[in-house]
């Protein structure tokens, strides 16, 4: 859970004007990297769902759970599942 309790009670509590300032430019800046945050693993979930809709067959559902285990844990996509099992950041 995100909590910017602490930078809303800083704005509450700043008496000064660049106190003020500070806190609220801070409380900015913290919902603009919450936002940022966010929006990369949106795009991170949209691109692995197209993955797996794109390679999805009846036929062979078990291909569906493969071409998902190529995505790290970071979005990357791997064009094989060996390239990502070998890349020392999914270990």
């Amino acid at each position: 859970m995100i909590d910017i309790t602490k930078v809303l009670n800083d704005i509450l509590k700043a008496v000064l004007g660049k106190d003020v300032r500070q806190a609220i430019h801070d409380g900015v800046k913290r919902s603009n990297e919450i936002a940022d945050d966010c929006d990369k693993r949106q795009t991170n979930l949209e691109n692995q769902y197209e993955q797996l809709i794109k390679n999805f067959s009846s036929l062979s559902p078990s291909n569906v759970e493969i071409v998902d285990a190529r995505t790290g844990p970071d979005g990357t996509v791997y064009g094989t599942l060996r390239k990502r099992l070998e890349d020392p950041r999914c270990s």
